[in-house]
């Protein structure tokens, strides 16, 4: 999986707009632990996020298990721990990006280490050394990909079929993918570069592509957002992984895991193609508006946009009006602790609340 833009060194993950970073909020959305929603196959727990789970400043989805960092760089980690791939190290530091694959979870430090534990069958929780200054990590199956600060790319664990056999002539690199057995990487001049198993088709980037700004990859396909926005996806098909819906509009990240792909829109919405016989590409009803997405091997993960309080706005909608004086009709008289309705913290919903509302009324909320 892999974005448009991903995180910068010594700051927690942030969610990536074209052009800028756009850090969380401090905030929490009603009933929604840790500000996540997963969806999709769930028969190890990968969907089920812990309850109690303080707001999460990005999230990433493993094969069968789902990774998440918070706001202070501790790493979270739920659903499956057959090989102690959700055993989270205590002394990892303040961690800034995480990463799942099969069976291991990797965590990039604020000082530019790699640390990895769990299935270590491949070597793919053996970090080689000298990675230099890491930036960005990425994993899928059993191999995990690294890129440093000089855009030089490392890879280690599973190479039966060429994944880490980084080519030499990728030029400077600014983004990385790991695929189930292949790797892509993205470099300054916008240029598409892919290697490991191509029995699908999936490291023959198509030669129209032309320059790209992002780059995803499944288990046999891949996926790339052109610099004029529009999706191209090539490789296996058999799930319709490679039939990108035609209305997307433009698009802040892209990620892809497994036999599905899921985009992120300029207006906080969501679209998924290709696996869905678990639902993974079934989006809630009642999905909030996003900020990150991460996609694992059958799951979709979203990290729902936490918006900054917007006084009277009590129905969270992001608009001041006929709605909100319902809901604070409803709720006059006496209130408890925390009652939006009660615009100046007295205890109760009166007249000086309704005051306040009216002189709220039609105001802008912040995005």
């Amino acid at each position: 999986m892999a974005y448009l833009h991903g995180p910068t060194m010594n700051a927690l993950h942030t969610t990536v707009a074209i052009g800028s970073l756009a850090t969380l909020c401090a905030a929490t959305h009603a009933g929604v632990e840790g500000g996540i929603r997963c969806w999709g196959y769930n028969a190890s727990g990968q969907c089920n996020v812990p309850s109690g789970l303080p707001l999460m400043a990005w999230v990433e989805g493993g094969a069968n298990h789902t990774i998440a960092l918070q706001n202070n760089g501790v790493v979270r980690a739920w659903g499956l721990n057959t090989y102690g791939q959700s055993n989270v190290p205590t002394n990892l530091g303040v961690v800034v990006d995480v990463a799942g694959g099969f069976g291991h979870s990797v965590a990039l430090i604020s000082n530019g280490t790699v640390r990895c534990w769990g299935l270590n069958d491949f070597g793919q929780c053996a970090v080689p050394s000298g990675l230099g200054v890491v930036g960005w990590i990425s994993t899928s199956l059993d191999h995990t990909l690294s890129l440093n600060t000089s855009g030089v790319v490392r890879a280690w664990g599973a190479n039966l079929d060429g994944q880490c056999n980084v080519p030499t002539n990728l030029g400077t690199v600014t983004r990385i993918a790991a695929g189930g057995y292949h790797s892509v990487s993205l470099n300054t001049a916008g240029t598409v570069r892919c290697w490991g198993l191509n029995d699908a088709g999936q490291t023959v980037v198509p030669s129209n592509l032309g320059p790209c700004v992002g780059i995803a990859a499944g288990y046999y396909h891949t996926a790339a957002v052109q610099s004029n926005g529009n999706v191209r996806c090539w490789g296996d098909n058999g799930y319709g992984q490679l039939n990108v819906p035609t209305n997307l509009g433009p698009i802040i990240q892209i990620a892809s895991d497994g036999y599905h792909t899921v985009v992120l829109t300029s207006t906080y919405g969501v679209k998924c193609w290709g696996r869905n016989t678990y639902g993974q590409c079934t989006l809630p009803t009642d999905l909030d508006p996003v900020d990150g997405l991460a996609v694992g091997g059958n799951h979709t993960t979203a990290l729902l946009r936490v918006f900054p309080p917007c006084a009277g706005d009590i129905n969270d909608d992001r608009a001041i009006d006929g709605a909100d004086l319902g809901a604070m009709l409803t709720n006059w008289g006496t209130a408890t602790a925390g009652e939006p309705s009660d615009m100046n913290n007295d205890g109760k919903v009166d007249g000086a609340d309704l005051g306040a509302l009216l002189t709220r009324w039609g105001a802008p909320c912040p995005p």
